[in-house]
């Protein structure tokens, strides 16, 4: 120790062998003003470290306060989002159940109209066959009273026979216009072969009918023939004048009866194709307004299907945020319980300051009362055994140091020797 009660802190290592020396200090011994400076300087920065670590914790709960209102925000937002998917999904279903019955309700009407059709369209052709008929009946009588006019008035057979012979002339001429109608329908047969399976079905049974009358107008011809034959045999044999009236009366009368059934036949053709033609360009119609409203239904389900596809990249990038916000206040959660464990930690080490600066501060006093004056004034006789510590070097003389103490605080075992 030196005249002015300084005294030295070495740390010594020894063994068996020797005896080394560490570290060796020169303290000086400190005043009670010094002591209590010090110590309130610590205290003073402890306490603002646990000020620091609790404005902390207060931004990282505010922070996680505002992370957990976003969330559930996002989570409402989300939920919004797949009630509004939910509702879009249930109306365009409800729209295409709708548009569904709608077109059953409308081709139902039009197949019952259609059927209304035929139907009038059948009461037409009949009404028409029983016109024909009686028409028949009456021209029947009428040929009838003049066949008797015929064998009443021998003297104007060569009258009547010119007149037949101009009615074969027309006949004939009849017979290829009908020959050219005929063609005709051929051709417009063959060119309505790829129609609906019921124009088809139709369309054979119209040439079946043709058939029929080619059949017809090939004995209408056979016929003429005869007739003509009958009448060579007229002129040539004047005896038998009267069986060749009763013939041609026979074969005028059928020959009649023939070209007015091919002339209702050819009709009744004629208004079949003119019905068929009638179908097949309102089913050509329909079809085109089919394929329109399918279209139509088309373009609307694929703009469905981009707005689920939105509606899907929104609900994607919400639960990502969603995500990522978790993860944030996940972090943050972790962030707040390491500043909550500092902060215990500083308040452990605050605790622990406080007890240490209790324990020197009765030391002092206890040694201030054993030592007296002395203690303080450094002028006494004896060793001084003082602890002078000092704020970052401060206030300490050159060639002596002072141990430090952090915030959070470490134990430091020293060797105390006197000087």
């Amino acid at each position: 120790a030196s005249g002015s009660g300084a005294s030295r802190l070495d740390v010594v290592e020894t063994n068996r062998f020797k005896e080394l020396t560490h570290l060796s200090l020169t303290l000086q011994a400190g005043t009670d003003a010094g002591i209590k400076h010090y110590l309130a300087a610590r205290l003073a920065l402890a306490e603002a470290e646990a000020r620091r670590l609790h404005s902390v914790l207060e931004r990282s709960e505010s922070n996680g306060m505002k992370q957990a209102e976003e969330v559930e925000r996002l989570s409402a937002e989300l939920a919004a989002v797949t009630a509004e998917q939910k509702a879009d999904s249930s109306r365009r279903d409800e729209m295409t159940r709708a548009d569904l019955a709608a077109l059953r309700e409308a081709h139902a009407r039009e197949m019952q109209a259609q059927a209304k059709e035929h139907q009038d369209e059948l009461k037409d052709m009949t009404r028409s066959a029983q016109e024909q008929v009686s028409q028949l009946s009456r021209q029947t009588k009428e040929q009838a009273a003049t066949i008797a006019e015929l064998t009443s008035a021998r003297q104007a057979l060569a009258a009547e026979l010119n007149d037949a012979n101009r009615q074969l002339a027309a006949l004939s001429a009849e017979v290829e216009a009908h020959r050219a109608d005929i063609t005709e329908l051929r051709a417009t047969n063959r060119e309505m072969a790829g129609a609906a399976a019921r124009t088809d079905v139709a369309l054979r049974d119209a040439t079946a009918r043709k058939a029929a009358l080619e059949q017809q107008v090939s004995d209408k011809e056979e016929v003429a023939a005869r007739t003509r034959e009958l009448l060579e045999a007229s002129n040539a044999q004047s005896a038998s004048l009267e069986e060749s009236l009763a013939l041609y009366k026979a074969s005028h009368t059928k020959l009649q009866e023939k070209l007015e059934a091919s002339i209702a036949e050819i009709n009744k053709g004629n208004s079949i194709i003119r019905g068929l033609q009638s179908d097949h360009r309102s089913l050509k119609n329909k079809v085109r307004m089919k394929a329109a409203v399918i279209r139509q239904q088309e373009e609307l389900v694929a703009e469905k299907e981009r707005a689920i596809a939105d509606k899907d990249r929104e609900i994607s990038a919400l639960n990502a945020e969603l995500r990522r916000e978790r993860s944030a206040k996940g972090s943050s959660e972790s962030t707040l319980e390491a500043t909550e464990a500092k902060l215990r930690e500083a308040r452990e080490q605050l605790r622990k300051d406080k007890e240490v600066i209790g324990f020197l501060n009765s030391e002092i006093t206890k040694l201030q009362m054993q030592s007296g004056p002395s203690f303080a004034g450094g002028g006494g006789a004896g060793a001084s055994t003082s602890f002078s510590p000092s704020l970052g070097g401060a206030g300490a003389s050159p060639g002596t140091a002072a141990p430090q103490m952090s915030a959070l605080g470490t134990s430091t075992a020293y060797q105390w020797r006197p000087a």
